[in-house]
């Protein structure tokens, strides 16, 4: 299969930049292809679930990442597509994002539904986390947004 083609690119330094992209560009681009340091080469960088979670309130989705060179990638965002469903992080990044008031007013309606569903923790990961004490403890002093989250990369 060809390697898919390095298009449009951009370099963000902070979240804030990222969003401003984003807010000026979500309708009307239709991919675009972050330049982002890695944590090894100490340039200020902005974290990965900060780009996924602004991607998100603009109805946007990461993709494919690629290599630049020894101390950056490219990380390729698009629009979602319709229909596609979320996975279970992304879910939890909307609804945190959602309180916070961030995602735009279109997007919003097409995630409100999404946003509605009730969460059920498996049972087997519950029962895994319970079989250590200290484990289980420290499982329910995170947020409820985290635990889902961290469960969602386990399941």
């Amino acid at each position: 299969m060809p390697s898919l083609p390095i298009g449009n690119t951009l370099h963000v330094q902070n979240r804030l930049q990222w969003r401003e992209w984003l807010m000026e560009n979500h309708d009307k681009a239709t991919e675009i292809w972050l330049i982002l340091p890695k944590k090894s080469s100490g340039t200020q960088r902005i974290p990965y679930a900060d780009t996924v979670e602004e991607a998100l309130c603009f109805g946007w989705i990461d993709s494919t990442v690629k290599k630049l060179d020894e101390h950056h990638t490219f990380q390729r965002f698009i629009p979602r597509r319709k229909g596609s469903g979320y996975s279970q992080p992304n879910k939890e990044r909307l609804r945190v994002m959602a309180q916070q008031g961030k995602i735009i007013k279109t997007v919003l309606k097409k995630v409100q539904t999404t946003l509605d569903e009730e969460y059920h923790y498996p049972s087997d990961i519950i029962n895994a986390l319970q079989q250590d004490p200290e484990t289980w403890n420290n499982f329910n002093n995170f947020t409820e947004p985290y635990k889902r989250i961290r469960v969602a990369y386990v399941d």
